[in-house]
């Protein structure tokens, strides 16, 4: 990540890191619907 990251500019990376952050948000919450739609 660090190699990558280093060619972005602030902004870019600020981007890249929000983007990570909603898709993370996004799989805990398809887990969480997917945990509540068949029991364990």
């Amino acid at each position: 990540w660090k190699c990558v990251m280093r060619g972005l500019a602030p902004a870019e990376r600020a981007t890249v890191i929000t983007a990570l952050h909603a898709y993370e948000a996004a799989l805990e919450q398809a887990g969480c619907q997917h945990r509540n739609a068949q029991p364990c």
